[in-house]
C-alpha cells in the first residue's frame, strides 16, 4: 500500500480511515443483469459489478461567472484529480476482474 499505485494514499489512509473501522473506503454493487446497451447484449447470462468511493480525497469546485441566474456557471466535477483516489479504485478494478472472468 506505501507504493502501488502510487505512495500519496498512505497519508490519505492514516487521515481518513485508519483509526475509523466503521468508515468504508469503497463500495461495491453487483446487479443481477446487463448494465450496458441492451441493443448489444449478446446472448447469456450476465451481472454486472461496478464500485466508487464513499470518501474520495478528490474534490469538484461551483463558480458562478455573471449576476445572471440564466448564465452556466463555471463547473468542475473533480473526478480523480486526487492520486489518492487511484490506490482504492484500481485495486478494485483489479478484483472485479478477478471476480468476473474467474
Amino acid at each position: 500500500m506505501d507504493s502501488w499505485p502510487c505512495p500519496e494514499f498512505r497519508s490519505g489512509w492514516d487521515s481518513y480511515f485508519k483509526d475509523k473501522p466503521d468508515k468504508p473506503v469503497m463500495h461495491y454493487s453487483v446487479i443481477a443483469g446487463w448494465f450496458g446497451d441492451h441493443m448489444l447484449m449478446p446472448p447469456g447470462k450476465f451481472f454486472t459489478m461496478f464500485h466508487f468511493l464513499e470518501y474520495p480525497f478528490s474534490r469538484g469546485a461551483t463558480h458562478i461567472t455573471s449576476p445572471s441566474a440564466y448564465d452556466a456557471p463555471d463547473f468542475d466535477a473533480g473526478f480523480m484529480n486526487d492520486k489518492r483516489d487511484m490506490a482504492p479504485m484500481v485495486s478494485n478494478a483489479v478484483t472485479e476482474r478477478s471476480v468476473g472472468v474467474g
